[in-house]
């Protein structure tokens, strides 16, 4: 479209007019503001989109967002929203708070929940009775207990198939947790005649005499049958 200017004139209230010819060869004059931008209506809001705001409103959208979005003030949303008697409580920033603060919530629960599945993955117990079995005990932290017997079992290559609440509830059941170690008069937690895997069916609590004594009687056995082998 090509537009011929003919002059500029100053309007009473200061705003540039022009007249133009259009591609129709019609003489047209046109309002400027002083920013050389031609003088719109003011944007509107029309009544089939108040239900969209009022939706969006009482979804979290704050006045400005809202204004922003329609082209118009947040005075004019709020008219709108008072026009409906929408409180400022049903929406906006209260509910944007309300949605971030559910959202935390929500993912503070996740991450527990990942937690409970991984210490039920790595010690068959949840994550409540894992931090108190960290806690010390008079014999020592029955955690750090747990996982040196289980360590020592590894090396010797002996199978654990113990998790720690079925440890300890062993230790409880017998009553000598607060006797437990070695030497004289001390407890410990032995494999029925000192073979197979450390599992609930197939464990005891007995003196460490006891079990010292088993564990020869076991190596004699073991050598008596290595030597009948032999020969």
């Amino acid at each position: 479209m090509i537009t011929t200017h003919f002059s500029f004139w100053l309007l009473p209230d200061k705003r540039l007019g022009r007249i133009e010819i259009n591609k129709k060869g019609e003489l047209v004059k046109r309002n400027y503001t002083t920013t050389g931008k031609p003088r719109g209506k003011p944007p509107t809001v029309t009544p089939d989109k108040y239900q969209k705001i009022i939706e969006k409103y009482k979804n979290g959208a704050v006045l400005q967002e809202l204004g922003t979005q329609y082209g118009v003030t947040r005075e004019r949303i709020r008219q709108i929203l008072r026009k409906y008697n929408i409180a400022s409580t049903e929406g906006g920033r209260d509910i944007k708070l309300f949605l971030q603060c559910t959202t935390k919530a929500q993912l503070a629960k996740d991450k527990l929940e990942q937690k409970e599945q991984k210490c039920q993955k790595l010690w068959g117990c949840s994550l409540e009775f894992n931090k108190i079995m960290g806690k010390q005990h008079i014999n020592g932290t029955p955690k750090n207990c747990f996982v040196r017997q289980r360590n020592k079992a590894k090396q010797r290559g002996i199978s654990w198939e113990l998790t720690l609440k079925q440890w300890w509830d062993i230790w409880q059941d017998s009553s000598h947790w607060h006797e437990r170690g070695i030497g004289s008069g001390k407890y410990v937690m032995a494999r029925e005649c000192d073979l197979g895997p450390y599992s609930a069916d197939n464990i005891k609590i007995i003196t460490h005499n006891q079990n010292s004594k088993e564990s020869r009687d076991m190596d004699k056995v073991r050598a008596a049958a290595k030597g009948n082998l032999s020969a």
